[in-house]
This record gives C-alpha cells, structure tokens and sequence, in this order.
C-alpha cells in the first residue's frame, strides 16, 4: 500500500478479547479496530465524538472486513496504523493495519467504507 500512514495508536490485547483457544476472539478484532483505529482516526481528522456532539453530523459505516494473518494473545502490545485510500464529499474509503509490537509482524487488516451524514436531514 503506497498510500502514507496518516494517524497510529497503540494498545494491549485485553483479557476478554481472548477465547478459549487462548488468542484473540475474531469479534474482538473489529472492536478494536473500531474503537482504537477508526475513533482515534475520526477524532484526529476531527469527525469523531466531539464534532457529532457539535454539529449533529456523524459517521456510518458501509462497510468493514478484515483479513486475520496471524494470532495475538492476551497481553500483547498491538499497534494500529491508518491509512486513507480514497474519500470525496461523503465518503471515506481507509484501511488499517494491525501489528504485533513485540514480535514484529502484521497481525490483521481491516479496511471500511464509511458515509458522512448531516443528522439533520
């Protein structure tokens, strides 16, 4: 992906994000990736929590997926690098990655379409 990492987080594999396989849930993956990836991106490009409070206009999401390439477990510092692929006046193509910090490897991806949307019309 050429495009340049635009905004990263960091976090740790929290203990109810991990199965009884002992690695992380494939659900837990999206909400991680929803709330670290996508809020932290929101909130830097400034359409996050504040600006819907504000001015009444949100985000919905089109559509996610995402690709599991290798396992993390419980503990394991994670970090999440975001990248904007394409966007006109109502839509924001991006794609995250997630990486394992201390092993040194790309862990997920998950890439979203999401809708600009005035709530007032």
């Amino acid at each position: 992906m050429t495009e340049p990492v635009l905004f990263s987080a960091t976090s740790v594999v929290q203990p109810h994000w991990i199965d009884y396989n002992g690695h992380m849930n494939m659900g837990y993956y999206l909400v991680a990736f929803d709330e670290i990836a996508t809020d932290g991106f929101f909130d830097y490009l400034g359409i996050g929590r504040e600006h819907k409070e504000q001015e009444n206009k949100t985000t919905f999401t089109l559509g996610s997926n995402i690709d599991y390439l290798q396992e993390v477990l419980e503990g394991d510092q994670i970090r999440f690098e975001t990248r904007l692929v394409d966007f006109d006046h109502k839509r924001l193509h991006y794609f995250h990655s997630m990486y394992n910090i201390d092993k040194d490897y790309l862990a997920a991806t998950n890439e979203c379409l999401t809708m600009y949307i005035d709530l007032n019309t």
